[in-house]
């Protein structure tokens, strides 16, 4: 195997010691042997930072940056800064990889010439679920307008860095980095900086990602934080802003859907003592009710939640109880 070009593996880990060693474990593996896999260990309080430098002492390709607890941006920013390979890859912590993922990346780097590969991937719920988003028609180059309609309708693949291979010196000429500020929502944001100043990029319809969806996951609660996910939204839209007006449409139509998302989650949870989201705080109401993009089904949960969210929360409870 011809393997011009050298992969940087950034994997930010806080707590993952139950999964940590599956998710090395696929790195190393690869067929594809090139690697720098760079393991941030943002200040967990199990044993992951031991399990990191025990991989570390096995395999010199790996190397380990202990740090106080800052957050996942801090972490890959911090990953980033380390990194010396050509290309830039992310994995979570708590996901896995195929053994084929980087040959096929690195292989479509090459002959493409295109600054961002991105690949299919499956989620995996803890039900046991397994939702595969694999698009074969979108094969191959694809212009960027496309790609960053995609990226923010969320349709095909979606904003996350870990199904995607980022040229590295591309990355540093834009001066891309992940916002340190924003907790939700900020790896779209990082990935719409990169679409948005490429050339287009290169889909593998492949499934070569597996992402673990678990119970416990950042996206299932309200907590303060959450509220930061409109700040990225409102980024991104300043960004489309000098692209197009259905790219901007789209961004606003995220936007509301997070808003509606939120207010929605804060009326089911106790947050009296909290910042709250009002319902006259939702933006660009008209325009995502009234929008062809927008799915009736999102269309009509949206104004349940918005609208009836104590009702919706009740009848939710009601249909999920085991008859």
């Amino acid at each position: 195997m011809n393997e011009k070009l050298s992969v940087s593996i950034i994997i930010p880990v806080y707590n993952a010691a139950d999964f940590l060693s599956r998710c090395i474990d696929s790195i190393l593996e690869q067929t594809y042997s090139s690697l720098e896999i760079i393991l941030i260990n943002d200040g967990s309080t199990d044993n992951s930072g031991e399990i990191c430098d025990r991989y570390a002492r096995l395999d010199n390709r790996i190397k380990v940056i202990h740090q106080k607890n800052a957050g996942v941006s801090m972490a890959r920013n911090a990953g980033l800064n380390a990194a010396t390979g050509d290309w830039i890859g992310f994995v979570d912590s708590d996901d896995w990889i195929t053994p084929d993922m980087y040959a096929k990346m690195a292989d479509a780097a090459i002959k493409s010439g295109k600054k961002i590969i991105v690949c299919g991937h499956a989620d995996h719920r803890i039900s046991g679920t397994i939702n595969e988003r694999s698009f074969t028609k979108l094969a191959g180059d694809m212009e960027a307008n496309k790609a960053l309609q995609i990226l923010i309708s969320d349709k095909y693949f979606e904003g996350y860095p870990w199904n995607k291979m980022f040229e590295r010196k591309y990355i540093t000429r834009i001066s891309a980095s992940f916002n340190e500020s924003i907790h939700f929502c900020e790896d779209v944001l990082f990935s719409f900086q990169l679409f948005q100043h490429t050339h287009g990029i290169f889909y593998i319809p492949d499934i070569l990602y597996h992402h673990c969806l678990s119970a416990s996951s950042a996206m299932v609660r309200f907590n303060q934080k959450r509220l930061t996910e409109l700040k990225a939204w409102e980024k991104i839209i300043s960004l489309s802003k000098g692209i197009s007006k259905k790219l901007t449409n789209l961004a606003k139509h995220r936007y509301t859907q997070a808003a509606i998302n939120i207010f929605y989650m804060q009326k089911n949870n106790d947050t009296q003592n909290q910042q709250r989201l009002r319902r006259k705080d939702v933006r660009y109401k008209w325009l995502y009710f009234m929008s062809w993009h927008v799915s009736l089904c999102l269309k009509a949960s949206g104004f349940l939640k918005l609208y009836l969210p104590i009702l919706t929360r009740r009848l939710w409870i009601w249909i999920k109880k085991p008859k």
